[in-house]
């Protein structure tokens, strides 16, 4: 779970040295990740290679979308 710029600063040291990571943060759309000030950096140079969204209202939990770096839907065979 990205909480704060400390998680922020420990994923961008890891993803320098080439680890590869799967993390979370909440948020309502993709246009609400890029509107919070600490993962601004990180989204404009396009660190996260896969969006994962989940479903809410009947279905929560469920993925509902995956998006590539690009904000570019996926699609899952």
């Amino acid at each position: 779970e990205i909480g704060g710029r400390d998680d922020i600063a420990a994923l961008t040291s890891a993803m320098r040295c080439g680890c590869v990571l799967l993390a979370t943060i909440h948020g309502s759309a993709m246009e609400e990740l890029y509107q919070k000030p600490e993962l601004e950096e990180m989204m404009e140079q396009k660190m996260f290679r896969r969006f994962v969204l989940l479903e809410q209202g009947r279905k929560p939990g469920r993925i509902g979308k995956i998006l590539d770096e690009e904000g570019c839907e996926v699609r899952v065979i």
